[in-house]
């Protein structure tokens, strides 16, 4: 599954390059700007790309990078018929330069402003003389939802564009605040009003909904964390008189003229209430360890153990602990949650619940994930934004109520995974380097079956282990 950034086009003559070659010409009103072509095999193919709560410039735009970086194009011909949606996400991947692997997960919405996107075995009529995706006015979306190109998303500039073949840019605009009131947006163009900001219409990824308006501003603002925005944390009021947020599923029509946000003069109101750790509540398995080894205060996010050999931490969600000592070959992590309820995590397609041990350079030595949907956990790893090989354990029968318990034993060469106790895999490391932060995250949409906050205990040995049980 390892991704490669080799150049989606080879440097000598070909089809694929003529496609690069011309892309800085002014474009031909028949073919590039109304998608009107006088030969299939000239026939070209319009897309966005998108993370969950962003746009990504194109590889290959149809336009200079000073005008419109963000809509790119392919020749139909070089999609890999039969045309189904799997096969058009497979080429766009390649040609983009993303790991083959995100094809798998990507989502395909035809045209950009559908709300569901095409199952993968769904015929495209990409020859056809008109349709979605085949004009940059009314291009196809390409939604990635695991690791992209480093750097790749990008905000579209809040100047105006000169782009009148595609009419007058469209604007959302808001407001941004904490608790204690309007704070200055990352997104202001009047410096006489520097709380109020906007973003084209065109960086909302589909489904535009409430949730992907809220992510994307998070992107945007900086409500985020571990580069993750933290959406659970934001509310969005239709105007600042509003006295209940809009539903998260509640579906943007940004293409009409009236929308949330569109009038400068009423900005919708999107108000961030940052999660407070007030009172840990961490209990611990009966039997398993002695609550005298350690003690929590509600007013640490690390409190390390005064024992030699161990040192305890308690980890929030979304938070990454950076390890006191190094987690080497053979130390021991124990993690232990206060409640648990699989019948919360509900998967849709994606991670779920993970924990990753990151390395120094902030590779992901070991990724753990919960993924309800496949009834499965997955492991990998992953280096320079490439992932690694990848391991699959069934989940049906592990974890029991209610505090469950998950170990990570560093043999050198491989993992050994425990839950609650019992071996269910080995993991042979890709990248042998020391752990130095441990990280507990879920997707945005998610909610953990764990608890919000976990106990987790680092072990230098196993000696350590048996000396803390037998004494």
């Amino acid at each position: 599954m390892t991704g490669s950034t080799t150049p989606p086009f080879p440097s000598t003559q070909s089809s694929h390059r003529s496609i690069r070659d011309d892309q800085n010409q002014p474009p031909d009103p028949n073919q590039q700007i109304l998608g009107v072509s006088t030969k299939k095999s000239s026939q070209y193919v319009y897309y966005r790309l998108y993370t969950k709560d962003g746009p990504i410039k194109s590889e290959n735009p149809v336009y200079s990078s000073d005008r419109e970086p963000f809509i790119g194009r392919t020749l139909a011909k070089l999609v890999a018929p039969p045309h189904t949606t799997a096969s058009l996400k497979r080429h766009l991947c390649h040609i983009e330069g993303f790991s083959p692997s995100l094809a798998d997960t990507a989502k395909l919405f035809v045209p950009l402003s559908c709300l569901t996107a095409k199952d993968d075995s769904a015929r495209l009529s990409l020859v056809a003389s008109s349709g979605p995706g085949l004009s940059p006015q009314e291009p196809m979306a390409l939604v990635l939802g695991g690791q992209e190109r480093a750097g790749a998303i990008h905000q579209l500039q809040s100047a105006e564009r000169d782009l009148s073949e595609f009419g007058k840019t469209r604007y959302i605009y808001y407001r941004p605040y904490s608790p204690e009131g309007a704070i200055k947006s990352n997104a202001c163009v009047d410096e006489s009003d520097i709380y109020l900001g906007r973003i084209d219409t065109s960086s909302v990824p589909p489904p535009r909904t409430i949730a992907s308006l809220t992510a994307c501003i998070a992107r945007i603002e900086g409500f985020v964390v571990r580069d993750t925005p933290l959406i659970e944390e934001i509310q969005i009021f239709k105007d600042v008189a509003s006295e209940v947020p809009m539903t998260t599923d509640a579906a943007l029509s940004l293409t009409e003229d009236a929308y949330p946000g569109n009038d400068q003069d009423d900005p919708v109101a999107v108000v961030r209430t940052p999660h407070r750790l007030l009172k840990p509540d961490i209990t611990l398995v009966p039997g398993h360890c002695d609550p005298s080894w350690f003690s929590i205060m509600p007013t640490e996010t690390l409190r390390p153990d005064k024992n030699n050999g161990k040192k305890f931490y308690i980890v929030p969600i979304h938070e990454t602990i950076r390890l006191e000592a190094p987690f080497r070959p053979g130390g021991i992590l124990i993690f232990q949650s206060a409640s648990f309820n699989m019948d919360s995590c509900v998967s849709r397609n994606g991670e779920g619940v993970w924990i990753n041990i990151l390395d120094a350079s902030n590779n992901t030595i070991l990724h753990m994930s919960i993924r309800r949907g496949e009834d499965t956990i997955f492991f990998c790893d992953c280096k320079n934004n490439h992932w690694g090989r990848e391991q699959r354990v069934p989940l049906k029968g592990l974890f029991k109520e209610p505090n469950p318990t998950i170990v990570i034993y560093d043999h050198g060469d491989r993992y050994q995974v425990m839950v609650d106790y019992v071996t269910v895999t080995h993991y042979e490391k890709q990248i042998k380097k020391d752990c130095i932060a441990v990280v507990y995250d879920k997707d945005p949409d998610q909610v953990s079956p764990f608890s919000n906050t976990l106990a987790m205990t680092a072990y230098t040995s196993f000696a350590d282990v048996i000396t803390r049980v037998t004494s």
